[in-house]
This record gives C-alpha cells, structure tokens and sequence, in this order.
C-alpha cells in the first residue's frame, strides 16, 4: 500500500510515477484494493477500525463480480457479503467511468443503510489513504 510516509521519501517524478503504479494496481484487483484501502469497524473491538481481510468467500464474489456485468445476490443474514458488497461498489465507483451504480432492496430503509455504508467506506478509505 502507497502511504503518505512513503510518498514523502520520492522525489517528485517518482512519487507521481509510484501513485500512477498505484493507481493501475487498485484498478486491476478490487481485492487488492479492499483488503489495503478500505477499513470496517470491529463491534469486538468496541468500534475500532480494522483492515477489511477477505474470506475465501467473499473473494470468490469478487472474482464474479469483476467477471459478469450484471450481479444478482441471494444470501442469509450476517455472512459478510453485504459489507463486501459495499467495498466493491466502493472499488467500482473508483476505479471506472460514468458507472451507475443502484442499489434495490424491498424496503427503502435498507437501500439507504447499503448506500450509507459506502459512503462511509469511501470516507475511511479517503481518511487512512492520507487524502484528507
């Protein structure tokens, strides 16, 4: 992962050349990009934010994802796939150009949670990315 420590050390032809690389890594791996950009909050660790690790699961999704163009889930409760979900909208959202990306559910009030945690997904990653 490029940091901002990192970043200070490069002179600036080779900061920009390293963000560039950076850049193509993040759009090429959307499981690169979760696992080392995104951040969940850990309710085991009273609210503390942690690096998004993978399940083997939710990088087999990931594969799917990227493959397919339309994505259709069915899923039980409390599996994870919903925050990866958000982490690969947030990846998409990034990483391509005039994309729409919707979220439909039965109820309102649970799109609008979806929605709200890409958002925050795209805040933290921001925030511990060094882009304040």
């Amino acid at each position: 992962m490029l940091t901002n420590k990192k970043l200070r050390e490069l002179s600036p032809l080779d900061r920009a050349l390293a963000q560039t690389k950076e850049f193509d890594k993040i759009c090429a791996d959307p499981i690169y990009f979760i696992e080392n950009y995104i951040w969940i909050t850990d309710i085991n660790k009273q609210g503390e934010r942690i690096p998004f690790l993978l399940y083997d699961y939710q990088r087999e999704a990931g594969e799917q994802f990227s493959r397919n163009y339309l994505n259709l889930t069915m899923k039980t409760r409390q599996t994870g796939l919903t925050t990866f979900s958000q982490a690969f909208t947030v990846w998409w959202m990034i990483t391509k150009n005039k994309q729409i990306c919707k979220c439909i559910a039965n109820r309102k009030e649970i799109s609008k949670k979806f929605l709200k945690g890409v958002r925050e997904m795209l805040d933290n990653a921001r925030e511990f990315s060094g882009d304040k």
